[in-house]
């Protein structure tokens, strides 16, 4: 027997269930979708630039020369992380006042290195920073350690930059006559730039750092390390390209101390000495010393090459 339409159509009752099951899904649905709080996408702020002069001008808003704060330190106030504090040309005074503290990275650009110039007297650190700290166009000089004994002109837990400047007559106790970078991992890179009669009582006549150095067109003139590195010490290895290392001075590593390896291109090397026994008048290397097109002349050591 063929059954009738009427014996194949679905009840009224199961139509309903299956309308209530239907509706039910896309109530869940909507509920679930409205149950996601909504994306917030935040802007992206671009760094700013905050002006100082050692005396302030015009509103001193920080907002150009014509109105700087007043010193180094509103600046570094007014700074978010990656900020950079321009420092007009003048002297800037530390001598009472050092070290100028940070807890996020920031740059600092002078108008050149010959005119804007940040001195502590020969009484104070610089600079102190927690994060990754950069220097172009400035003249860092007389900085002293007074700050917990190491880094005579600036200490950073991170990572140090220095372009386009002048580091002169700073001096440590301990080590980093001038520059300190990191527990660990802090590296230290070097560009244009001059470092000039710094000294360590320890390690590093001029720059101890706790990672890798990198130097491009440097020069490293008559400084001095009690220990190892009279121009610079390396925990980790150094890399250094047209660079000039003259009459540094240290026990071990006249001009340079690392702990890994060294890699030189193009550099000289005059008049270092080591006068203990670790040797090295101008290198001293726990690893591999790759040099090419350079030169080394009357380079002594007490001992050893």
């Amino acid at each position: 027997m063929t059954p009738s339409l009427r014996s194949l159509a679905i009840p009224r009752s199961d139509l309903t269930q299956r309308r209530v099951v239907v509706v039910g899904l896309v109530l869940a649905l909507l509920a679930s979708i409205g149950s996601f709080a909504p994306v917030v996408v935040s802007p992206v702020l671009a760094a700013s630039t905050w002006y100082v002069s050692p005396a302030g001008a015009g509103s001193t808003d920080g907002s150009s020369c014509a109105n700087a704060f007043v010193g180094i330190a509103a600046g570094v106030n007014a700074a978010a992380d990656g900020d950079t504090v321009h420092l007009c040309a003048g002297l800037y005074d530390l001598s009472g006042s050092g070290p100028v503290n940070l807890g996020i990275a920031l740059s600092f650009e002078g108008d050149a290195s010959g005119n804007t110039i940040v001195d502590g007297g020969g009484a104070r650190q610089l600079f102190s920073s927690s994060s990754p700290i950069s220097f172009s166009h400035l003249t860092l000089r007389n900085g002293y350690d007074n700050n917990g004994g190491e880094a005579g002109a600036v200490y950073s837990d991170d990572s140090v930059s220095i372009v386009d400047s002048i580091v002169t007559g700073n001096s440590s106790l301990d080590s980093a006559g001038a520059i300190r970078s990191g527990y660990g991992s802090g590296s230290v890179t070097v560009s244009g730039s001059l470092f000039a009669d710094n000294t360590s009582g320890s390690s590093g006549g001029a720059i101890y750092s706790a990672g890798n150095v990198t130097v491009s067109d440097g020069t490293f003139i008559g400084n001095q390390a009690a220990t190892y590195g009279g121009a610079i010490h390396a925990d980790g290895s150094v890399a250094s390209d047209p660079t000039l290392y003259s009459d540094n001075t240290a026990a071990t590593g006249g001009a340079i101390y690392a702990a890994g390896s060294v890699t030189t291109i193009g550099d000289t090397f005059l008049r270092n000495s080591a006068t203990g026994l670790g040797g090295g008048g101008a290198i001293h290397a726990g690893f591999d010393v790759t040099v090419s097109d350079g030169t080394f002349t009357e380079n002594t050591a007490f001992t050893g090459p």
